[in-house]
């Protein structure tokens, strides 16, 4: 068991596997028959995305799921503002995180 959030990506220590469940998130934002939302990155959020994350998610340990899905290349990036982002809920997320931590197959 590890010491982070169910719904943290630092679950998956393998980076390769890491950047699967990041493709995956990324392939789910794109699928707009998907189950999901859409979130408009505000101006107080351009370095900020643990507050983008608490406003859509209500946590702030999704804040990696804001900065990938809005192009970032790590939290200290700059935001896009303005810019609107399709975000999958929690409960796919975290079936994801799950799914690659117990070696769940590679699609």
């Amino acid at each position: 068991m590890t010491e982070y959030s169910r719904l943290d990506d630092r679950n998956l220590e393998d980076p390769i596997i890491r950047s699967f469940l990041y493709n995956a998130i990324l392939a789910q934002s794109g699928d707009y028959g998907a189950e999901g939302k859409f979130y408009t990155i505000q101006p107080d959020e351009q370095y900020r995305p643990d507050l983008a994350a608490f406003r859509a998610y209500e946590t702030e340990i999704l804040r990696w799921v804001i900065t990938l899905l809005a192009g970032g290349d790590d939290e200290a990036s700059p935001l896009p503002v303005g810019n609107e982002i399709r975000l999958p809920s929690r409960t796919w997320i975290r079936e994801r995180i799950r799914h690659f931590s117990e070696g769940g197959g590679i699609e």
